[in-house]
């Protein structure tokens, strides 16, 4: 294999471009891109005759495959869902409600316990006045 010399070969150069190359470049290269233009344009109008993948794509709906079993089981899910939760707090009002009844009730117990053991004693009033005060 031959070794390559740089210093032997400082001035000359390793590419050439053929004679008159240069001379009518600028109409070799317009005639290339009008043509170029004109194949895109035959392209565009081509692919605007014929339909694409995109054009025909389908739209396929989420439950077109599912059954109607499917479909009736999920809506009974949902209104089991809402069904359950509004009874639950329903329920839970009604508890505080009760709690509430209760209190009151015992409240009103020990009223009427306290009154019924002052009238057996005796004591009006004026008299439990006078003891709260601490006035004897």
């Amino acid at each position: 294999m031959k070794q390559f010399d740089p210093i032997k070969h400082k001035n000359s150069q390793p590419f050439s471009t053929p004679e008159g190359y240069f001379e009518d470049f600028t109409q070799r290269m317009m005639a290339r891109i009008a043509t170029e233009e004109k194949a895109k344009e035959e392209r565009v109008t081509a692919e605007a005759a014929q339909p694409s993948a995109q054009q025909t794509a389908k739209v396929i709906s989420l439950f077109s495959r599912t059954s109607k079993f499917v479909k009736y089981a999920v809506a009974a899910a949902l209104a089991g869902v809402v069904f359950g939760t509004s009874a639950y707090f329903f329920s839970r009002q009604s508890q505080d409600m009760d709690y509430l009844l209760t209190a009151m009730q015992e409240e009103n117990m020990d009223e009427n316990y306290i009154n019924d053991v002052l009238d057996y004693e005796m004591v009006n009033n004026q008299e439990i006045a006078y003891y709260l005060t601490e006035a004897y």
